[in-house]
């Protein structure tokens, strides 16, 4: 390439990691080999650098778009809302959610998109991503020469597929999340469902352009007329696609939940290197200050005691040992609150190993109508299968789970059900087949460090 792309592009999905790059006029980068099938793992980070090295030199700015991403809409009291600032607001808005995303607020970034305000509700599009990995995703763009200029979901493409006036509707399937999109008199209107499945098919009509985006590794739903559907298991239609994101990020990226790194340039092991340096030489720099100090005092005191020296000048001698002995108190302080630190990231990876337990306990709490039949550790997640009298049972199950295993770095991801292979449904005697993902997260670091 003759010139620098203006930013690149890194897309991460459960199936496939690929590089895209955008020119300045909007021209889209994206070949064959760009494209890979994602590794076993759930580092995003690792497999963002990965997609990175597919191609030459990255662009200025990298944008990195994850459906692994928790995101939902979520309300808050319209008149509250007005009154707080965006940085109030985000912190509102992810403790409103903390149940749902499992992310603690404090250890969370959070991206959100005002949407239309219904019955007195200000209504948000909310993405939340752990702060330690868009640290880490800073870290690599600025390994590869770019910097990072934000984190999305790929969901909710803030435009039509295909360029024209007037009103559209286009209906997003992605693994773990249904996103029903709509543009009429010049507003957006969004709703999310996670583990949703479709209330209707896009069909097209003269009052609104209907599309339909399935994510790759799932089927779309019979009936959908012909050019409706953009399948992003096929390589040309993500490139289309790919194309109009870069568009939208090019543009500014209005219209969808945008995650921006933090402000602090140095990444959070070179502000930890910083802190513990100053730290050190603070404790060497005080305690030798001190022995100095201590020393200076007991030569003057022999002067006095010798020459009469003027008792002044070693009362305030002694004035500032007593100040070097407050900040050594200060520093002995700073080091028992950085040992809380330590225990409790010891804490939290205690409760990591437990977690296995906790789930047996949950299972045995469950409704007699509900036969577990296996569990098998798949890796980067554990599966649930067996037999519920009805589907209501197995959803009743998934939620009970979510709430048991809160904070133990699961994710519970919508059950799966399906008709018994054995005996029809309906029929006497007859169960629904269920299928529960719990999908590994990484274990969230320990707030806290050196200030």
């Amino acid at each position: 390439m003759s010139a620098r792309p203006a930013l690149s592009l890194v897309l991460l999905t459960p199936q496939r990691m690929q590089r895209a790059d955008v020119l300045a006029d909007g021209s889209l980068l994206a070949p064959v080999e760009w494209s890979r099938e994602r590794p076993v793992g759930t580092d995003l980070a690792d497999h963002a650098e990965l997609a990175l090295r597919l191609g030459g030199a990255p662009g200025k700015l990298l944008w990195v778009l994850a459906s692994e991403l928790w995101t939902q809409t979520a309300s808050l009291p319209a008149g509250a809302a007005r009154a707080s600032s965006p940085s109030e607001l985000a912190q509102a808005l992810a403790l409103e959610v903390e149940a749902l995303s499992g992310l603690a607020s404090q250890d969370a970034l959070v991206g959100l998109q005002a949407l239309e305000e219904r019955e007195g509700e200000a209504r948000f599009w909310v993405t939340l991503a752990p702060l330690y990995l868009v640290e880490d995703l800073a870290a690599v763009a600025e390994r590869a020469g770019a910097r990072l200029g934000g984190v999305c979901h790929p969901g909710g493409l803030p435009g039509p597929l295909q360029p024209g006036p007037g009103p559209w509707e286009r209906i997003e399937l992605w693994d773990e999340a249904l996103f029903d999109l709509r543009w009429e008199g010049g507003q957006l209107s969004l709703e999310v469902e996670p583990g949703g499945a479709l209330a209707h098919l896009p069909a097209p009509g003269p009052e609104r352009r209907q599309e339909l985006l399935v994510a790759e590794g799932l089927l779309a739903p019979e009936g959908v007329p012909e050019g409706v559907s953009c399948e992003l298991g096929d390589p040309a239609a993500r490139a289309r696609w790919l194309g109009a994101w870069g568009a939208a990020l090019l543009a500014g990226g209005a219209g969808v939940p945008q995650i921006l790194p933090p402000r602090r340039p140095l990444s959070r092991s070179a502000r930890l290197l910083t802190g513990v340096s100053l730290l050190c030489l603070s404790v060497l720099g005080c305690a030798g200050h001190y022995a100095w100090a201590q020393g200076e005092i007991q030569r003057l005191k022999a002067q006095l005691e010798a020459a009469a020296a003027p008792a002044q000048a070693a009362a305030q001698l002694e004035q500032r040992a007593a100040q070097l002995g407050q900040e050594r108190d200060r520093l002995l302080a700073e080091t028992a609150r950085l040992a809380q630190v330590e225990a409790r990231y010891r804490e939290l990876t205690r409760v990591h190993r437990g977690r296995h337990g906790r789930l047996l306990r949950a299972l045995a709490q469950a409704p007699a109508e509900v036969w577990v039949e296996s569990l098998s550790d798949r890796g980067q997640s554990l599966r649930i299968e067996g037999l519920a009298a009805d589907p209501q049972v197995a959803l009743a199950l998934a939620t009970s789970l979510a709430r048991d295993l809160q904070g133990s770095s699961w994710r519970v991801a919508a059950p799966e059900v399906g008709q018994d292979l054995v005996q029809g449904a309906g029929q006497a005697g007859g169960g629904w087949r269920f299928r529960l993902e719990l999908i590994d997260q990484p274990l969230p670091r320990a707030a806290g460090g050196t200030k």
